[in-house]
């Protein structure tokens, strides 16, 4: 089973569990909910009977008080009550079961409270002052329903006055009549409304949301498992390119963020095999050139010198010669002379280049080296500009090596001009390392030869070895720093010698002992 089939039926258990879960309580709560809604025939009854002895009480009760209210509106007509008044109201509450009567006087646009009757015998809580709700109830059937907990009937007596009949209740008594009506009313609906919602009809609704969580899972798992095994699939097909040859291919790190960085450390180890392939195939062909350097170096050694020998032969005998040959013979053994230096030459760089000798450190003091061995070029046409820090630059290493290199770069500045001109030799102290630059303002190099440029092999100029750039990186390399050139085609070229410093004391402690 693929890594991506493990992933999927592993997101797709885990997905799914907790659906199946879900849906098992989903349906014990539908079956549940379908037990209480199923509705009953006694509870429709009680509430019906519940809302029908409420109505029943609130109506005797309103009639009882318009009762009593129509009666005690004639007896209060002619003026302020007597007390034979009095008592007679005080009597008929207690034996009606009304809990007060109230006379109000209106002056102005308001009515007063100007007298309050209880029943005897009885403890009044304290009077409820009804002014404000009067006109809303002789507006409509003279009915009171006050949320201040009275429940009354209102009758004018004559036009400034009113006498009130009524009953103390709890404040939301009229809201708990109202509530049953509205349960009943609510659980008719409900009742009316089962027949459409069976329980069968739930069970559907509930299988189909399951489902739909199962395909939602479903797509999910399979979404993750491809961003997880994806990344992986271009990395697996990227090394099977690797293991064909190709050392140059790439990823593009995706997915989870460890995935990503394995995407990148494989990007990385791909770059250093390469670059690693890169560097052993230079040190082949280095070999290679070396072992041809150290041959060609030892046949032209060979033949050079019986060639010594017979020029000095030749010349002794010019003297010999009639004096009219003479000026034609020494020009012509001069330019043969001249042709055996250039071999030689061209013989102890092949030899130089062959067998690099190991370099013996000892404390170097570049600037003096530099100075040093840039007086060595007086050319005509060139003007060879200096510069160096004041203070001593000290590096450990080998100055016959190190001045063999900058002689390099000097010949390949001086050469890269062969109209003449200006040559820069700076020499500048950083943290850590020292830089030598040699700058030319010849034609620079182009993109492809600044590539090939320390291959031994390779030269723009027509006589040249290729061999004075590759000795001078490998003596850089000897001491522990590096080559680099920077070049501008029209421009010019610099050649920069790095080199790791030492301490003034390090150095002197090295040079005693």
């Amino acid at each position: 089973m693929s890594l991506r089939a493990r992933l999927l039926a592993t997101f797709l258990l885990l997905a799914l569990l907790p659906t199946i879960v879900f849906t098992s309580i989903m349906l014990e709560q539908i079956d549940r909910a379908h037990r209480v809604l199923v509705p009953s025939p006694g509870v429709e009854q009680a509430l019906e009977s519940a809302l029908v002895v409420s109505k029943t009480s609130l109506r005797r009760a309103e009639a009882t008080l318009h009762g009593l209210a129509q009666d005690w509106a004639p007896l209060l007509e002619p003026g302020p009550p007597g007390a034979a008044i009095v008592a007679s109201i005080a009597a008929t509450l207690r034996s009606s079961g009304a809990d007060f009567a109230q006379l109000y006087l209106r002056k102005g646009s308001a009515w007063t409270l100007v007298r309050e009757i209880d029943p005897p015998g009885v403890l009044t809580p304290g009077h409820l002052d009804l002014a404000g709700e009067l006109d809303e109830a002789l507006a409509n059937d003279g009915t009171l329903h006050s949320p201040k907990g009275a429940l009354g009937a209102v009758a004018r007596v004559g036009r400034d006055r009113a006498v009130v009949a009524g009953d103390r209740v709890p404040p939301d008594f009229f809201e708990h009549i109202a509530n049953v009506g509205e349960g009943a009313n609510i659980y008719r609906r409900i009742a009316a409304g089962y027949g459409a919602v069976s329980r069968a009809v739930l069970l559907v609704w509930a299988i189909a949301l399951s489902l739909l969580l199962s395909i939602a899972a479903v797509w999910l798992s399979a979404q993750l498992s491809h961003q997880l095994t994806r990344p992986v699939a271009a990395i697996a097909g990227a090394m099977e390119r690797v293991a064909a040859g190709d050392l140059r291919v790439q990823v593009e790190p995706a997915g989870a963020r460890e995935i990503k960085q394995v995407g990148a450390r494989f990007n990385e180890m791909v770059s250093r095999l390469d670059e690693a392939r890169g560097q052993l195939a230079r040190a082949e062909r280095e070999a290679a050139w070396r072992g041809i350097a150290r041959r060609v170096a030892h046949e032209i050694k060979n033949a050079l010198t019986p060639m010594r020998l017979s020029l000095h032969g030749l010349q002794k005998r010019i003297d010999a010669m009639p004096a009219a040959e003479q000026p034609a013979a020494r020009e012509g053994l001069r330019a043969l002379i001249d042709e055996v230096d250039a071999l030689s030459r061209l013989a102890e760089q092949f030899s130089d280049f062959a067998r690099l000798p190991e370099p013996r450190r000892v404390p170097i003091e570049l600037g003096g080296l530099v100075r040093s061995t840039t007086a060595l070029y007086p050319r005509p046409g060139f003007e060879l500009r200096v510069k160096a820090p004041e203070e001593p630059v000290w590096i450990l290493g080998d100055a016959l090596l190190i001045g063999r290199a900058l002689h390099n770069l000097l010949i390949n500045a001086f050469e890269a001009m062969p109209g003449g001109g200006q040559i820069e030799v700076s020499l500048r102290q950083e943290p850590g390392y020292a830089d030598m630059d040699v700058r030319d303002r010849g034609a620079g190099m182009t993109a492809d030869v600044l590539a090939r440029a320390f291959e031994p092999d390779f030269s723009t100029k027509g006589r040249g070895s290729g061999l004075g750039l590759s000795m001078a990186r490998d003596i850089a390399a000897q001491h522990g720093g590096q080559l680099t050139l920077e070049s501008t085609p029209g421009q010019g070229t610099q050649a920069r010698l790095r080199l790791p410093l030492t301490s003034a004391a390090m150095a002197r402690g090295i040079d005693r002992t």
